[in-house]
């Protein structure tokens, strides 16, 4: 499994899910489009999907916001990446809000659903993302620690905790 580094540029227009290569460096690594990495700074990793961005340095990693904070990265940081053994499909997860609300467990179900309908999602348990102007924590997943929700994902919504 080859490892390297490479420089956080950021992208905010990028989904939480996404890290974006430069196409010379996707071929110079054999990593495939859609290919899911693990990436690694200030002891935090997080999965992520492979994209291709012309616009990003050859010797850099365009993320996002959310995944930069789940990194504890900055603009500029060394990030490491690895391609892992491809991830399990999670049969469940626990997800909860983190912040407190109004809406009712269905209410915060349906905006988790618009998330996760149609995609396949990777997740590392503890990692944080935002949706719909709500905060979310992954707090468990099965059948290991990082899992790719999918449509098939069996029973996450009723797996959810808040």
């Amino acid at each position: 499994m080859e490892q390297s580094t490479l420089i956080v540029e950021k992208r905010d227009d990028a989904d939480v899910s996404v890290a974006f290569f430069h196409p010379s460096k996707l071929e110079q690594l054999n990593i495939f489009i859609g290919d899911i990495l693990e990436f690694d700074a200030n002891g935090k990793t997080v999965p992520a999907i492979a994209l291709s961005d012309e616009n990003i340095p050859p010797n850099g990693i365009g993320l996002n916001g959310t995944i930069m904070n789940n990194l504890e990265a900055t603009l500029g940081s060394l990030v490491g990446y690895r391609v892992p053994e491809c991830p399990p499909y999670a049969t469940s997860v626990t997800i909860r809000s983190l912040d407190s609300t109004t809406k009712s467990e269905d209410e915060l179900g349906e905006i988790l659903d618009s998330f996760f309908r149609d995609t396949y999602r990777p997740l590392l348990k503890d990692f944080k993302f935002p949706v719909a102007d709500f905060d979310f924590q992954v707090e468990e997943c099965d059948p290991d620690s990082t899992v790719v929700v999918s449509p098939q994902t069996k029973n996450y919504r009723k797996e959810i905790q808040w």
